[in-house]
This record gives C-alpha cells, sequence and structure tokens, in this order.
C-alpha cells in the first residue's frame, strides 16, 4: 500500500498547501517566491522512477515491488488510489521491464517499459484507464520497438523516448527498429489519440531527439543537441514553423503561451503563435527538466526548482531532497517526486 504524509491528514494537507500557497507574497530579494513549504501528496513503499499530472490525477511508476511493475493513478478530489498493472495485462505478459517514463491525459495513463537482454533491447508503450469501470482493467500494450545488441554485445540500446500527453493525445518518439523477425524500419513519431494509435503523419523517418506537446501543436527537436525546434501539427504532421537557436537543444517545454528550450545552462522562451523570441534567462546550471503551463515555465538544475513568470522574472521556489522527476505543472500547481514521495506546491496564476 502508499503511505502519504503523516504530520497533517491528506486531504487537509492538500487543502492546506492549495490555500496558504495560493497566497504567494512578492519574491524576496534572493528570488525566493515566499510560500509554504511544499506538501507531500503520497509517499510510496518503494523509489519513484516516473511521475506525471493531468488536472485532478497524478500517476507514477515505482521500483517492482512483488508483479511486473508497479504504476499507481491517484484521484486528488478523493485520495483514491489503484494500481494500474495487472497479473493478467500486457505488461505482465511481456516480462519485468523497467518503467522510466509516465504520461497523463484525458482519464489514461501511459507507460513506457524498457526490457534488455544479451541479444536484444526492448522498449513496449503500454497503457491503461484511470477513471471509470475500466480503471486497472484494461493494462494493453500499444507499441512495441527492439533493436539488436543487448547488454552483452554493447549495442546500442535504447534510450527515452520522450512520452507526452495532452489533452486525449499522447505522443512519443519510436526508434529506429532492428530485428530479424519483426523487420527494421526507421524512427519515428508516434500518436494515440483516444486509444488509436498511427504514425504522426509525414514523421514516419523522422528521429526526434525532444518533444513536447500541447493541444494539437507538437515541439520536436529533430536530434537532441540539434540548434533548431519544429513546431507541427500532431494531427496534419504539417510544419507550422522551424525556430533557430544559438545553441544546442538540450530540453524543451510547449504550452499554449510559451515554448520554453534549454540551451545549455540558458532558458530561451518564444511564442509558440508568432515564432518570437520572449526573452532569455540564466538558469544557473544544466537543465534537467522543464515544464510549462499558459505563460510560466518551471524548471530544476540538480535539486533546485525554479520558475520564469510571463514577465521573465526568475525565482526560486523550493530545493527537493533528490533531483526532481517528472517536474511539471498543471494550471497553478507545481508537482514532482523526490525519492518515495511525491511533492506539490502552488504557484500565482
Amino acid at each position: 500500500m502508499i503511505r502519504r504524509g503523516r504530520s497533517v491528514d491528506p486531504p487537509v494537507a492538500f487543502a492546506l498547501a492549495v490555500t496558504v500557497v495560493a497566497g504567494i507574497m512578492a519574491a524576496g530579494a534572493n528570488g525566493s517566491v515566499r510560500a509554504s513549504s511544499p506538501v507531500t501528496l503520497v509517499t510510496a513503499t518503494a523509489h519513484i522512477d516516473a511521475f506525471a499530472q493531468d488536472q485532478g490525477e497524478i500517476a507514477w511508476a515505482q521500483d517492482y515491488t512483488g508483479i511486473c511493475g508497479s504504476v499507481f493513478v491517484e484521484t486528488l478530489a478523493t485520495r483514491k488510489q489503484h494500481q494500474l498493472i495487472t497479473e493478467n495485462g500486457a505488461t505482465c505478459g511481456l516480462g519485468n521491464g523497467v518503467i522510466q517514463e509516465i504520461a497523463v491525459a484525458g482519464g489514461r495513463a501511459v507507460w513506457a517499459a524498457f526490457y534488455g537482454s544479451n541479444e536484444t533491447d526492448d522498449v513496449s508503450l503500454l497503457g491503461g484507464s484511470l477513471v471509470g469501470k475500466s480503471a486497472g482493467k484494461d493494462d494493453i500494450d500499444l507499441d512495441d520497438v527492439s533493436t539488436i545488441g543487448g547488454a552483452a554485445s554493447n549495442g546500442p540500446g535504447l534510450g527515452p523516448v520522450n512520452l507526452r500527453g495532452d489533452g486525449t493525445t499522447f505522443v512519443w518518439a519510436d526508434p529506429p527498429q532492428i530485428d530479424p523477425i519483426a523487420g527494421t524500419s526507421p524512427a519515428s513519431v508516434m500518436r494515440s489519440v483516444n486509444g488509436h494509435v498511427s504514425h504522426v503523419p509525414g514523421l514516419t523517418s523522422y528521429a526526434a531527439g525532444l518533444l513536447s506537446l500541447s493541444g494539437d501543436m507538437l515541439a520536436l527537436a529533430p536530434t537532441k543537441g540539434a540548434a533548431s525546434v519544429d513546431l507541427r501539427s500532431v494531427t496534419t504532421g504539417k510544419l507550422g514553423r522551424t525556430i533557430t537557436l544559438a545553441g544546442a537543444a538540450t530540453a524543451l517545454a510547449l504550452s499554449t503561451g510559451v515554448l520554453a528550450v534549454a540551451t545549455g545552462s540558458t532558458i530561451v522562451r518564444f511564442d509558440p503563435a508568432t515564432g518570437k523570441k520572449l526573452g532569455s534567462t540564466k538558469a544557473g546550471g544544466a537543465v534537467e527538466g522543464i515544464a510549462a503551463s499558459g505563460a510560466t515555465v518551471v524548471f530544476a538544475t540538480g535539486k533546485t526548482i525554479r520558475m520564469i513568470s510571463a514577465s521573465g522574472r526568475l525565482s526560486t521556489l523550493t530545493t527537493a531532497s533528490a533531483p526532481p522527476v517528472g517536474l511539471s505543472i498543471e494550471g497553478t500547481r507545481v508537482a514532482w517526486a523526490e525519492g518515495k514521495r511525491i511533492r506539490a506546491l502552488t504557484v500565482p496564476g
């Protein structure tokens, strides 16, 4: 079972967080936002490897705890939790994989499970419902990719697939497949809309190093380290514009109001509708996680979580006990995982 923070009853704790942190004062002289300490939403029984949130739902994957993996979801309004992986589901059917990425959107969760052997490395995209009668009962396989050259042969392996979700859509980057049985296929960008999986049109031979999604707009860096970002329609694949950068992109986040791109230790913000540069901010170190909502950007450098407001003002929100996992912002709620805990605070709207 999952344990929650003990200092305050969970529903009270979350209500307290919303009430107190929403009343954030002006930033202090050191750039830190005057806010109450982040609250703990959940304390898991094992280390949390991946975390995501969408509206009133949070989902996380934690270390192997008895079956083939552990993916949990909690509805914040009711504090009800359930496990999305079942012993008879697709995730268990594939073996004991390591779940390193998760996304939540439209009442569903999708997770990426990585499997390795002496011969091949594999990644599978699996999904399940968060709510309704199917919740926890429809653990299904959406997509599989294999590549020859497992750990013993020092093969290329499979890196992150940059799984993202928004609305009712999920997107991810398929690595190239090299398999004598399943065949060979180039890298591509995939989508799942209401559970239906297909290629993003025009991106069947596109190696995306970085991805971010907002509504119908998809931001892609052709390779991690590319000095440009493409903005495309996830429905049609049509290119809206290409934004040229002064340096190599190492992380990016897209929302309706901002495209934020990390280039080294600098974050550059653009208007996604026009491509106009909005400003740049020194991040204070290598950016290891970035997210956006509206015109607000949050990011992590090491254990420190910071925010860039719509006006470009930089503030320090908090310092976590470990590098944050799945740092994200949903409206005004900033949430992340650190160790076995899921933490959250609220920023000005």
